[in-house]
């Protein structure tokens, strides 16, 4: 499962525990979330007329609720001031354990009671996507599946 950023720039797919982790840390930088719109075609009630309320803090149900250019510019300024902070390796090999089996490939392994940080699952590898989802946000609105 994940969550799908969809918009005039394209599609983004992120899984849940890194959009949650990427939201995380943009509100420990400075996003303060304007409130996502509800999802097009959102009904104020339920199919008896009973009222029905959105919660604009929901920004990960993957509804199609929707996130204002001017939200998504101000996630994307509050990801963009730890860009360079995010290191350039792979920082998880150096809290894994090291499984070397003859003719396999080497495998690391976390500890069970590691949680890895937002630097150390954005860093490495997952860089330049890190980056390019800087740029879709600073792109403008979009929706989120």
């Amino acid at each position: 499962m994940g969550i799908y950023l969809r918009s005039l720039a394209g599609d983004f797919h992120v899984n849940n525990r890194g959009w949650g982790l990427l939201l995380r840390l943009a509100f420990e930088n400075g996003w303060t979330p304007a409130g996502a719109l509800p999802p097009i075609g959102w009904k104020a009630t339920t199919p008896d007329g009973l009222p029905r309320s959105w919660n604009p803090a929901d920004y990960f149900t993957g509804r199609g609720q929707r996130v204002r250019a001017s939200d998504a510019a101000a996630l994307a300024d509050a990801l963009e001031s730890v860009l360079d902070d995010l290191p350039n390796h792979d920082t998880h090999a150096e809290d894994a354990r090291r499984l070397d089996a003859p003719g396999f490939p080497v495998l690391y392994a976390e500890p069970e009671d590691h949680t890895p940080t937002p630097f150390q699952v954005f860093g490495g590898i997952n860089k330049p996507k890190y980056r390019w989802l800087v740029a879709y946000a600073r792109a403008g609105a979009f929706g989120i599946w």
